[in-house]
């Protein structure tokens, strides 16, 4: 029994870095080593100092220290017969014993192999460079950007960095957790005054070689690169997906006519023509270009353009459209007689080389013409799991096997694109808590061993809304990043214990609140998974008033149990980011109907003409206003109007077209901007409510004079002072027009949608004959300021 005792209480081998707060070991790395290894051993040196307030000192060979930490490989761990060549994609090794500790990975840095004259956004890629090369007006390749390098860490975020997976991997055994980009909320690092770390040999490999998480400022904040590391992301090898045939007819009527295909006798700059010679010949030779910009690179991309959503006339008449597989369907066989064209063409001169392809939209389902997907081949397809639990996405899993029956190497061949952008604009959806655990895991455990990885578009913020001080770019991080960390903790263990995971987020990320934090996501999941239609209405939808009232009911219990505390902060973030909840069923119940208007294809030249392609296309009309009391249509004159959202987000577009019979007695006295004299004039007046409560309103006469103001009762909330700032008044002999652009940043509005649309009114005073006169597109009578009586403007493709 003595003996038993004496062995079980011998402490267990381990190499000291910190003992009573002072420092036992130093961090070696090679003395050439490149900045990504530095910045490695960095990161390593100043969360060990917030743990323990020790510095361990960063050298190039071993010092008088008891122990090191070699980190990467040097001529010191070849001493030692450590190295990553038994290791797998881009995993690491923990190495601990004998008065060291060995964090070493598989480094592959894409950015320099591939991409290293377009290493920061000042030397990027240009347009300009593109078409002095190329000699056409294509838009440039997509898939890699300056934006994604960050030059001070020395690395781009899909390198693969396996030497700083090692790192983050030590740390995590000494409790630090680090689950949203914000290092003051999110990174939890644990007190130690002694640090040891146990003897060890460990080796890590990720389930899959491609785990992105696609940001288009990715690289830009160090906070937030540093995060999504943490994570694990990053990739074994460059595999490029984007709309790479989208890129010769992005500039339509700039573009050459022979890409686009004839719908009704006119050319439609959203139909490629596939079948079109001209196009195949002239996608090779950008191809040829791409290889010459990014050499290196294995895949050649044949990704389908965005927005596709029609083919030329004489193709459907030929049956390249089968409309009996639906919309996700129904392009299919059409785009893989162009891919196959294309990779047979290429094969011929370049045999070994690869190709990635889109199965997207029009083109989700595999081809009908075909048996099996060659060898070369890599398919992209574009999957929704936060919706799989309801039609159409619930037959996900099995339309990813009608696919893997094709391929003979489905591991290698298919590479899962998902969409988490619940919270992003684009998706137009309520910032509510949107979780979705059990169909993650579905997801993942379909994927393991059957895929190459995945692509996960996440809800960014776009540039023109990025503030100065910024730290990350990820939208709404309080409830976007928990579905981010658990899906990227998925991609490197196929064994993680989901309930323990997030058992434990639970208790160190919101502490004394953290049962309260449980039933709040738990709420979370079971409202988000009701079987109910995704857009939210007055009447319909999967989210109900009571839903909300609970949230915040919770939220407000939480924060009880935290005082002023850390946690305190991490629930009012979340509480921050659901506010426009509050006001989403009040919005929805404007009381006067709605109106759609349409996405735009390209800015405008705002000149006042109502005759060119950007109000004409595809034969959309102009509503009529009417009186004012009566909701009567007049004889004597009318008054059209038309919306546009223009396709970057940035505006929206506003055109009136007035009818007057008589033009010379029209009154336009007021040439003052802003001054109130202008309501003695013929006017129109454009009055809006923003998703958010923010109210601009509008007024211009016939000469372009402008009175433009915020009525919204929170003036408060405004980032900037409102003004418009492009607006054209153009007259004919018997009607003149208004054309104004609203930038949406300065009113903090998001695209007007079905859960989120914006109130709207357009209002004429007609002063040009006998008596004042009044017109309105929602005629209220002597209510017409009340915000209940605007109608409804959403935006429709």
């Amino acid at each position: 029994m003595t003996a038993i005792s004496i062995l079980v209480s011998l402490p267990a081998p381990a190499v000291d870095l910190v003992t009573n707060g002072k420092p036992v070991a130093d961090i070696v790395i090679a003395a050439d080593s490149i900045k990504a290894t530095r910045t490695a051993a960095e990161e390593l040196q100043r969360h060990l100092l917030a743990m323990s307030g020790a510095t361990l000192e960063i050298v190039d060979k071993p010092g008088e220290a008891s122990n090191h930490i070699y980190v990467g490989a040097s001529e010191h761990t070849q001493k030692l017969g450590i190295n990553v060549e038994d290791v797998k994609l881009d995993g690491y090794k923990i190495i601990a014993k004998d008065h060291h500790v060995v964090l070493l990975g598989r480094d592959v840095f894409h950015s320099q192999n591939h991409f290293a004259p377009y290493t920061d956004r000042a030397h990027d890629l240009s347009q300009t460079t593109w078409e002095k090369l190329t000699g056409h007006k294509w838009r440039m390749p997509a898939f890699y950007g300056g934006g994604g390098f960050n030059k001070a860490c020395g690395f781009y975020l899909y390198d693969a960095t396996g030497t700083l997976y090692a790192v983050f991997g030590l740390l995590e055994q000494l409790g630090m957790r680090w689950y949203m980009p914000d290092e003051e909320l999110g990174l939890i690092r644990p007190h130690h005054d002694s640090i040891s770390i146990a003897e060890q040999s460990r080796k890590k490999e990720p389930e899959f070689g491609q785990r992105i998480f696609a940001n288009n400022q990715s690289g830009t904040y160090r906070q937030e690169l540093m995060w999504y590391k943490s994570m694990g992301l990053g990739t074994s090898k460059v595999i490029p997906i984007y709309h790479a045939v989208g890129r010769l007819t992005y500039f339509g009527k700039e573009a050459d006519p022979a890409y686009f295909g004839i719908i009704n006798g006119k050319p439609n700059y959203n139909s490629p023509k596939l079948n079109s010679e001209k196009l195949r010949a002239d996608f090779i030779t950008s191809l040829d270009f791409t290889r010459q910009v990014y050499p290196g690179i294995e895949y050649d991309c044949l990704g389908q353009p965005d927005g596709w959503s029609s083919i030329d006339s004489a193709d459907v008449t030929a049956g390249w459209e089968q409309t009996e597989r639906g919309i996700y369907g129904n392009f299919s066989n059409y785009a893989w007689d162009f891919n196959l064209d294309i990779i047979k063409r290429i094969s011929a001169k370049l045999p070994e080389r690869k190709f990635s392809v889109m199965a997207y939209s029009g083109t989700t389902m595999p081809p009908t013409t075909i048996e099996k997907i060659p060898d070369s081949v890599l398919v992209g397809l574009m999957q929704h799991s936060t919706g799989w639990m309801l039609p159409p996405w619930n037959g996900d899993l099995a339309l990813r096997q009608e696919w893997l029956k094709r391929m003979k190497k489905g591991s290698e061949q298919l590479l899962i694109m998902d969409h988490y952008l619940e919270h992003a604009d684009i998706r137009h959806a309520p910032p509510m808590p949107v979780f979705f655990t059990k169909s993650m895991q579905a997801n993942l455990e379909a994927a393991y061993d059957h895929a190459i990885g995945y692509d996960v578009e996440v809800p960014w913020i776009p540039s023109n809304e990025t503030k100065p001080d910024a730290t990350n770019n990820l939208r709404r991080p309080g409830l976007s990043h928990l579905m981010l960390y658990l899906h990227a903790r998925m991609m490197w263990d196929r064994h993680l214990d989901m309930q323990a995971t997030l058992d434990e987020y639970y208790r160190v990320f919101f502490g004394p609140a953290h049962a309260v934090m449980k039933q709040f996501h738990e709420l979370g999941e079971a409202v988000w998974s009701r079987p109910e239609a995704r857009e939210i209405t007055a009447n319909g939808g999967f989210l109900k008033q009571a839903d909300i009232d609970q949230f915040f009911t919770l939220l407000t219990a939480a924060k009880t149990k935290t005082g002023d505390s850390i946690y305190t902060k991490r629930i009012a973030l979340l509480e921050a980011e659901m506010q426009p909840l509050k006001g989403l069923f009040a919005n929805l119940q404007r009381n006067n109907g709605g109106i759609a208007g349409y996405w735009a294809h390209q800015p405008p030249k705002i000149d006042g003409d109502f005759t060119k392609p950007f109000w004409t296309d595809e034969g959309r009309v102009f509503t009529p206003l009417t009186d004012l009391f009566t909701g009567e249509v007049p004889h004597h004159l009318s008054t059209k109007v038309a919306f546009r959202w223009l396709p970057d987000n940035s505006a929206l577009v506003v055109a009136i077209e007035c009818i007057e019979p008589k033009m010379d007695k029209l009154r336009a006295d007021c040439k003052d901007r802003d001054s109130y004299a202008i309501f003695n004039d013929d006017t129109v007046e454009i009055r809006l409510e923003t998703a958010k409560g923010i109210r601009p309103f509008i007024v211009i006469n016939p000469n372009g004079t402008v009175l433009d103001e915020c009525i919204t009762t929170r003036s408060e909330d405004l980032s900037s002072f409102y003004t418009v700032k492009n607006i054209a008044v153009k007259k004919a002999s018997d009607r003149w027009f208004v054309e104004a652009l609203i930038e949406a940043k300065p009113i903090e509005g998001e695209v007007p949608s079905k859960a989120y649309p914006w109130g709207l009114n357009i209002c004429r005073q007609r002063m040009a004959g006998n008596a004042p006169e009044f017109y309105m597109l929602f005629p209220s009578g002597t209510k017409f300021k009340d915000p209940k009586a605007l109608g409804n403007l959403i935006i429709r493709r």
